[in-house]
């Protein structure tokens, strides 16, 4: 196998793998005891044909694609004078857009866009 820029090549010609970038961003708040968070994805096209000699699939092309994905968690403190210290809250879409892709070696398209919450509460004894 070949080298080229650290990545990985089956031949001369062909990365193993796409490029992917991932950039996130945080905004703390904490007079509401928040985060605020985007993370985007971007990838880039991926074709690879395969040696006909072996039993792989004879191609494998996947478009390149860019994601945006929003969370926010809430964790309060001194709400309520410290009664919900140990309460916290996450909410989060993936895929905003609602982006048809096809991640790397997954051979299917992702889900498209996708809501979390999560409720949690713990306390120290």
């Amino acid at each position: 196998m070949g080298r080229d820029q650290g990545q990985e090549r089956f031949d001369d010609d062909q990365p193993a793998s796409p490029d992917i970038v991932t950039v996130v961003a945080t905004l703390k708040i904490p007079e509401a005891d928040a985060l605020l968070n985007a993370r985007v994805t971007a990838a880039g096209s991926f074709d690879h044909t395969y040696d006909p000699a072996s039993n792989d699939p004879s191609n494998e092309t996947r478009g390149s694609y860019t994601l945006l994905d929003l969370y926010a968690t809430w964790a309060p403190r001194d709400v309520l004078g410290g009664a919900l210290n140990g309460l916290r809250s996450d909410i989060g879409v993936d895929n905003v857009t609602d982006v048809d892709y096809q991640p790397y070696a997954a051979g299917v398209s992702a889900p498209g866009r996708n809501v979390k919450l999560r409720v949690s509460y713990s306390r120290g004894w």
